[in-house]
């Protein structure tokens, strides 16, 4: 019996812990994201042929370090590369991201 009561006990703890251990990982998940947030840009007008590597190199020339471009492809041409015209660049800094936006 006071082993099975031990067990239970650290089983308990355990879940604490990794209670824990999930929310401190939500946070900073969440302040990741937030971070992301300001520095994410949406962009639009893009020519449909351009690609992810033409748009980072172009913005990153005029307005500094590109971290991520992500174009939002056609899905009526799967595997053709065409984009939608439009996409989201996350910037390496906040200054960038608003010289970008202004």
């Amino acid at each position: 019996l006071e082993k099975r009561v031990a067990e239970k006990r650290k089983s308990r703890v355990d879940d604490d812990l990794q209670h824990e251990r999930r929310k401190e990982l939500l946070k900073r998940k969440g302040e990741e994201q937030e971070r992301d947030n300001q520095l994410e840009v949406y962009v639009g007008n893009i020519d449909y042929c351009a690609s992810a590597e033409e748009l980072k190199a172009l913005l990153e020339n005029e307005y500094g370090q590109v971290n991520k471009v992500d174009l939002v492809e056609d899905k009526r041409s799967p595997g053709s590369g065409r984009s939608k015209g439009y996409g989201f660049v996350t910037f390496d800094s906040p200054r960038s991201a608003a010289d970008a936006i202004n």
